[in-house]
């Protein structure tokens, strides 16, 4: 008798009409994907924050971040404001911009705020407490990151920055009236009868002035890059309005 073998295999299979044309099908299939697989990432940006787009340039972008106490606590149930850098409030001001472009938040209870479908630009992000603190973020949307994390800010004493408006009218003609903005910001104020003015309650940071009179007149200046530190003063110097 002849002996079996502890190990045997199959007779092999001919190929069957099936198998013939399947796999070249399956094939055919996997390298389709592949091509479109690779020319997808080809057009892909990957952006730091974590997410992508396509080249489109009008993404807008989440921002995302935080808020301490002095302390190093998290600053809980803060407003936190939102403007383009070259936003300007005064009574006078052309008309406010609306969208996303402007936004306030609430911080939550460990101090986070998030800022949903920012569009690209510019923006200055200001918060305040009750008790003469503040902080200043700057940053830029870029159009292409869809999801942006700012670094830590923490609130510190505010300051002043004063300044004087010289105007060399007609003479015996009364001064006129001069609001002073400050750009990115929701802070503005008038000059007093003798040019003088104070911007209080500011945090520390870099700021740009914007001054103008009414319509009617249309004199205007921009004082630029007014460093200001923690609790203090800076000068805007005098600017000369006159026609």
């Amino acid at each position: 008798m002849k002996r079996r073998s502890a190990f045997s295999f199959p007779a092999a299979v001919p190929h069957s009409p099936v198998s013939r044309y399947v796999l070249p099908f399956a094939l055919r299939i996997a390298l389709c994907l592949a091509v479109l697989g690779a020319a997808l990432l080809a057009g892909c940006n990957i952006t730091p924050g974590g997410g992508t787009d396509v080249g489109n340039p009008d993404v807008t972008s989440r921002v995302s971040g935080s808020l301490l106490h002095a302390n190093g606590t998290p600053a809980q149930w803060i407003k936190i404001q939102l403007r383009p850098k070259t936003f300007l409030s005064n009574p006078d001001s052309l008309p406010a911009l609306t969208g996303n472009a402007i936004q306030d938040e609430i911080t939550d209870t460990q101090g986070f705020f998030t800022f949903d479908s920012v569009p690209k630009g510019d923006y200055r992000i200001q918060a305040f407490d009750t008790a003469s603190h503040g902080a200043t973020m700057d940053f830029s949307a870029d159009g292409h990151t869809l999801r942006m994390t700012l670094a830590t800010a923490t609130l510190d004493t505010t300051g002043a920055i004063t300044g004087k408006v010289a105007y060399h009218g007609p003479a015996k003609a009364p001064f006129p009236k001069v609001y002073v903005s400050v750009f990115g910001t929701e802070r503005w104020t008038i000059a007093n009868d003798s040019g003088d003015y104070t911007l209080s309650d500011l945090p520390p940071g870099k700021y740009s002035l914007r001054l103008t009179t009414p319509a009617n007149t249309a004199l205007s200046a921009t004082v630029p890059d007014i460093s200001l530190t923690a609790g203090g003063n800076a000068s805007a110097g005098t600017v000369d309005l006159g026609p």
